[in-house]
């Protein structure tokens, strides 16, 4: 978890003492005291109810469906004409989730 607040707060020149953490979700507090330690953080802002937080964040967030396929075999062996077959088959299957989607 440090990493990831590493990547967009230390990385781009941000001094983490100057900001507050704000854990969320079920969990999210359990782990601010260490996250604050690891990272350099001198306060933390931990909310009544920290997973309501993280279910507004789902709530507010755009929809996303990834459709993933596993092909285990070597390079040797890939068929190109098959593979594009299965690129073609996700291809339709994802189209018609995006139409029964619509209402949303």
């Amino acid at each position: 978890m440090s990493g990831a607040i590493r990547l967009i707060s230390i990385e781009r020149g941000y001094d983490p003492k100057k900001f507050a953490l704000m854990p969320f979700g079920g969990g999210g507090a359990l782990h601010a005291g260490a996250l604050m330690k690891d990272i350099g953080l001198s306060a933390s802002i931990v909310p009544r109810y920290p997973g309501v937080n993280s279910a507004l964040g789902c709530i507010m967030s755009d929809l996303r469906h990834d459709e993933v396929r596993t092909l285990n075999i070597s390079l040797e062996e890939l068929d190109c004409k098959n593979l594009a077959k299965k690129i073609e088959e996700i291809t339709i299957e994802s189209k018609r989730l995006l139409i029964g989607l619509k209402h949303l």
